[in-house]
């Protein structure tokens, strides 16, 4: 059963779910629309898929990449803006990105490509993939109006990448920036409360903080 009389997660920490599930979820259209055209199975792993991490402190290792990860940096709450019942808060929402390039020998009259031009051709297709699936007709946060009232891209910038895992390795670093609006509330919620919240927003299993989940029995 869920844990009914302890503190949930703040509604940023819900948030990053909320928008973890969405890229996920289009993502995984995206794969099958792929496949339908004929894409292989390497064409997927190599041009679409890529992994999703939350609020990793660390990057994720070389084999899991193409990758993003997605973390709460920062947030300000208006001192104009607070009321007994909650806080809006002004939450900075960071999506990292990488990817991974190996030397490619040119085959069928293609040129050889060097892993630093393999790595950045995926980073940018990367970006694009977050950036239009984010910034859709229909809002990435549509129907969860009772966590987020707002979304607004701050930017986008290269980041510092770890090192590759060998020498032929070249890892590259991009970051898309969004700012979230939120109201905090300072009434506490149930785990029941949070955990059929998460259900009817369809937030995946996987990005659910466990405390929502634990089994008491």
């Amino acid at each position: 059963m869920p844990l009914d009389n302890l503190i949930q997660r703040m509604q940023f920490d819900l948030a990053v779910a909320l928008m973890a599930t969405f890229i996920a979820d289009e993502r995984d259209n995206q794969i099958s629309l792929a496949k339908a055209s004929g894409y292989s199975d390497i064409q997927i792993v190599e041009l679409i898929d890529f992994k999703i991490f939350t609020n990793l402190w660390t990057p994720p290792d070389a084999s899991d990449l193409p990758a993003i990860s997605i973390w709460y940096e920062s947030g300000v709450y208006p001192a104009e803006r607070q009321y007994p019942d909650g806080n809006w808060h002004q939450a900075r929402i960071n999506i990292d990105l990488l990817s991974v390039g190996l030397n490619k020998v040119g085959i069928n009259g293609l040129a050889d490509t060097t892993a630093e031009q393999n790595s950045d051709n995926r980073l940018q297709y990367l970006i694009s993939q977050i950036y239009h699936i984010l910034n859709a007709e229909q809002a990435w946060y549509k129907g969860a109006s009772e966590i987020i009232k707002s979304s607004t891209i701050k930017g986008c910038q290269r980041i510092d990448a770890p090192e590759g895992e060998n020498e032929a390795e070249i890892i590259l670093g991009a970051q898309w920036t969004y700012e979230l609006e939120l109201k905090e509330k300072t009434e506490t919620i149930s785990g029941t409360e949070l955990e059929i919240l998460c259900s009817k927003l369809n937030i995946r299993d996987e990005f659910i903080n466990p405390l929502v989940l634990i089994d008491l029995t």
